[in-house]
């Protein structure tokens, strides 16, 4: 299909979604279909004497390129970090950690909690711990993993705070 055909197919309205795609939202939240929309409403656009050289094109074609191989390796590097997270959050199960957790209300301040890890879960893209006393622990949160500390008759402590 010729640069003139797929210009020529593209409408008023596509022309200003592709020029206020993103808007608000800053240039990270572009994406390549964003960026090709831009570049045939750039074509479609030109001045028919002085129309965009050939390097020009490849200049555009190489950065949405670029921009695609951004995005997958970002999602590499996310999921990769998520499998690590998890890992080490499963080898913590049976170790006692200390953590903070956030109290609900907007003046109220964060409790230390104690506790046992007994499993391992992902909640809002974060791997939490959950811990023998009923509490999810974030692992960004994690301050201390250990031994159980015990109370002076002997048993071990839960929640503290």
């Amino acid at each position: 299909m010729s640069v003139s055909a797929l210009s020529s197919s593209m409408t008023a309205a596509d022309t200003s979604t592709a020029a206020t795609s993103g808007s608000g939202k800053g240039i990270d939240s572009l994406n390549s279909a964003d960026f090709l929309n831009l570049l045939v409403a750039e074509l479609g656009n030109q001045d028919p004497f002085q129309p965009m050289t050939n390097q020009d094109l490849m200049n555009e074609v190489g950065s949405i390129r670029n921009l695609q191989m951004n995005d997958t390796l970002n999602q590499s590097l996310q999921n990769l970090t998520m499998q690590d997270n998890m890992a080490a959050a499963s080898n913590m199960i049976g170790q006692t950690v200390v953590g903070t957790v956030a109290a609900a209300g907007a003046n109220s301040t964060a409790t230390t909690v104690t506790g046992i890890v007994t499993g391992v879960q992902i909640s809002n893209s974060q791997v939490q711990l959950a811990l023998d006393n009923g509490t999810l622990l974030s692992m960004s949160n994690v301050t201390q993993v250990g031994s159980v500390p015990t109370a002076t008759d002997g048993s071990t402590t839960g929640q503290t705070g």
